[in-house]
């Protein structure tokens, strides 16, 4: 599974899910991932954050 299908995958599932949720899921993704796209990561936490219904 390459880097966009985990962010695409991230993306779905942070339809349902709350700010700190969103960030706890960051948090694990950037824990098993290269520190390379933890930059990604927070910008796709921000993006899922800022379009969350809560």
């Amino acid at each position: 599974m390459g880097m966009d299908d985990m962010l695409n995958k991230a993306k779905e599932k942070a339809a349902g899910m709350s700010d700190d949720q969103i960030d706890d899921a960051a948090e694990t993704l950037k824990d098993k991932t290269p520190d390379k796209f933890d930059a990604q990561v927070d910008q796709a936490a921000d993006w899922a954050k800022d379009h969350n219904d809560d």
